[in-house]
C-alpha cells in the first residue's frame, strides 16, 4: 500500500507542477531583456545552422553557453517559433526538478516531509516564475539538483551510475551557464565529503575523479574549444573575463547591493512558506546528523555565500537554492505542530503587507496607460490577499496545517490567475506589441542608440544600432519606408529629419519610454 501511496503522490506532484507551470506560457509576449536575446538567439543559431556560434541581433552574443538554446531550438522544430516553444523546456525542467526532490526527500525523510517540501517548492513565488521564463536558470537549477543528488546516492552506495550522473550533471551545467554550473556542486560534495570524513581522503578516490575528469572534458571542451577557435577566442574572453569575472568583482549594470541582499532575495522567493525559514534552518543544524539535510544546508549556505560575495547580485542568481531551501522547510513543517513566535511576528508582518497591496498596485500602476488595469490586478491578487489574511489568522491560532494550505492555495491561484488574466491585459501595452501597427518581417527597421530587444525577436531581424544623426538621415536616404525605434528621451536630436512620431509608449516595468518613427506621412501619433 505504501508503495502505491508514494508513485500516486509522485503523479498529483508531477501533474500540479505541469498546470501551475505552465500556466499561459504561450499566451504573453518575449518582452523581458533577457527572454527576448535567449529566444532570437536560439532562432539565429537555428537559422544559420550553427550549434557552436551563438549570436543576438546578427552579432556575437556572450552571455551564456549554448545548452538552453539547443533546447530552444529542439521546442521551435515541434511547435514553430513563438512564445509557447521558449518557455516550453523551462516548463518541462521545472517539472523534473519537482519530481526529483519529491523522489529523494520521500527516500531520505519519509512521504510525510516529501509532501511539504514538494508544497514548499511547488508555491514558492521564485520557482513558480523562474520555471515560467524562456532563461538558462530552469536549465541550471534542474541540473544543480541532479548533480547534488547523484553525488549523493555515489557517497552511499558507491554505484558507478550515480557517479557518473553527477559529473555528466556538472558538465551540462557547465554548458547551461557556465563556472558557476560546477562550483556549486562541486564545492557542496567536497565541503560535504571533508565534513563526515575529515582528512581521509579514500571517498574521493570512491568517486572516480579520473574518470570524472575525463567525462566532464569529453562533453565540455568540444564546443567550448570551437567556440573559441571560430571567434578567434573573442567568445571565451568576452564570457569568462566579463560575464563571470568582471560580474564577481563589479557591480555591473546597476545590480550591486550590499552583503546579505541575496538572502532577502531569496527569504522572499521562497514565499509563501519561507517564512518559516527561520526556524526551520534552526531545525536543519539540530538534524545535520542526518546527511541529506546537512547536504541541503550546505547547498544553500554555499550558493548564498558566493552571491554575497558577488560584487554583481540579481534575484535570479540564488534561486537555485530554493529547492533545498524547501527540503529544509518541508523537514521543519513535518516535524512541528504550531508556529514559533518569530514566524508569528513574520505572519503578521505579511498580513500587514497584504492589507496594502491595494495601495501597492495603485502605486505601480499610476500612469495613465496602466490605471484601467488596476481592477484586474485587484482580482488577480484577491487570493493571495484572503489567503494571506486567512491562513495567517489560522497559523497564529496555531492552526498549523488549515493554514499552511490555505496559504499554498492562495499563492498558486494567484499567480495562475496573474499570467491567465493580468499579464495578457498588461502585456497589450507593451510597446514592441503595440508597433506591431506598424511594422512587420518586411519593415526597414533601424535603431538610435538602443532598443528593446524583443523587437528583434518579432521583426526576425538583425537591427542596425546608430549613435549618430547622420547615420540615421543617411539610413532614411537609402531605405524606402524605412522605420527608427528609439528612446523619447534622445526625439530631440533626431529634430528636422524628415520622420513622423507614430508611437510613444511607456516601457514595461521601466522609467523609460520606447518611440517608433518612420517617413513622414499622414499619420497621427498613437499614445
Amino acid at each position: 500500500m505504501k508503495d502505491y501511496l508514494w508513485i500516486g503522490l509522485l503523479a498529483m506532484v508531477i501533474a500540479l507542477g505541469s498546470i501551475v507551470l505552465s500556466s499561459n506560457i504561450g499566451g504573453h509576449s518575449i518582452y523581458l531583456l533577457d527572454e527576448a536575446k535567449n529566444a532570437q538567439c536560439a532562432r539565429e543559431m537555428m537559422e544559420s545552422g550553427s550549434w557552436i556560434i551563438p549570436t543576438f541581433n546578427g552579432e556575437l552574443r556572450m552571455d551564456k553557453p549554448p545548452l538552453h538554446y539547443y533546447f530552444m531550438r529542439l521546442a521551435y522544430a515541434f511547435f514553430g517559433v513563438n512564445e509557447f516553444a521558449a518557455r516550453f523546456f523551462s516548463v518541462f525542467f521545472g517539472v523534473l526538478t519537482l519530481a526529483a526532490v519529491y523522489l529523494f526527500s520521500q527516500r531520505y525523510l519519509g512521504i510525510r516531509s516529501a509532501v511539504f517540501i514538494s508544497l514548499a517548492l511547488i508555491s514558492s513565488i521564485g520557482f513558480m516564475l523562474q520555471f515560467h521564463l524562456a532563461v538558462p536558470d530552469p536549465y541550471l537549477i534542474f541540473l544543480i539538483v541532479l548533480a547534488i543528488f547523484s553525488f549523493y546516492e555515489g557517497y552511499n552506495y558507491n554505484k558507478p551510475v550515480w557517479i557518473y550522473s553527477f559529473y555528466i550533471a556538472c558538465a551540462l551545467a557547465m554548458l547551461t551557464k557556465g563556472p558557476i554550473g560546477v562550483i556549486i556542486p562541486g564545492g557542496v560534495a567536497l565541503a560535504f565529503g571533508v565534513i563526515r570524513n575529515g582528512v581521509k581522503l579514500k571517498w574521493i578516490k570512491d568517486l572516480r575523479p579520473h574518470h570524472g575528469l575525463a567525462i566532464f572534458l569529453i562533453l565540455t571542451l568540444p564546443w567550448y574549444l570551437s567556440v573559441g577557435f571560430m571567434t578567434d577566442w573573442a567568445w571565451v574572453e568576452g564570457f569568462f573575463v566579463d560575464h563571470n569575472y568582471n560580474r564577481f568583482i563589479n557591480p555591473l549594470e546597476g545590480h550591486g547591493g550590499f552583503f546579505l541582499l541575496p538572502m532577502g532575495y531569496l527569504l522572499i522567493m521562497a514565499l509563501p512558506l519561507g517564512i518559516f525559514s527561520i526556524s526551520a534552518i534552526g531545525q536543519a543544524i539540530k538534524d545535520r546528523a542526518n546527511d541529506f539535510i546537512l547536504l541541503s544546508l550546505l547547498t544553500v549556505g554555499l550558493i548564498l555565500l558566493i552571491f554575497m560575495i558577488s560584487a554583481t547580485k540579481l534575484p535570479n542568481y540564488v534561486s537555485p537554492a530554493l529547492p533545498f531551501v524547501a527540503i529544509v522547510i518541508g523537514n521543519y513543517l513535518s516535524k512541528t505542530k504550531t508556529p514559533h513566535a518569530i514566524e508569528k511576528l513574520w505572519i503578521i508582518i505579511l498580513m500587514a503587507f497584504a492589507m496594502i497591496i491595494p495601495l501597492l498596485l495603485g502605486y505601480l500602476l499610476d500612469n495613465e496607460n496602466y490605471s484601467n488595469l488596476l481592477v484586474e490586478g485587484l482580482w488577480s491578487a484577491m487570493p493571495i490577499i484572503f489567503g494571506v489574511l486567512t491562513g495567517g489568522a489560522m497559523l497564529l491560532y496555531n492552526k498549523l496545517i488549515p493554514g499552511i494550505a490555505i496559504f499554498i492555495l492562495a499563492f498558486i491561484f494567484s499567480i495562475r490567475i496573474a499570467f491567465i488574466e493580468f499579464v495578457p491585459k498588461i502585456d497589450d501595452l507593451n510597446p514592441v506589441k503595440m508597433a506591431g501597427d506598424y511594422l512587420d518581417e518586411e519593415s526597414n527597421v533601424a535603431s538610435f542608440y538602443i532598443f528593446n530587444p524583443a523587437f528583434s525577436f518579432y521583426l526576425n531581424q538583425s537591427i542596425p544600432v546608430f549613435d549618430q544623426v547622420n547615420q540615421i538621415e543617411k539610413y532614411l536616404n537609402t531605405q524606402d519606408n524605412a522605420i527608427i525605434i528609439t528612446r523619447s528621451n534622445v526625439l530631440n536630436e533626431l529634430y528636422g529629419l524628415n520622420l513622423d512620431t507614430v508611437l510613444i509608449q511607456q516601457n514595461l516595468f521601466e522609467q523609460t519610454t520606447t518611440a517608433v518613427l518612420r517617413e513622414k506621412s499622414e499619420i497621427t501619433v498613437s499614445r
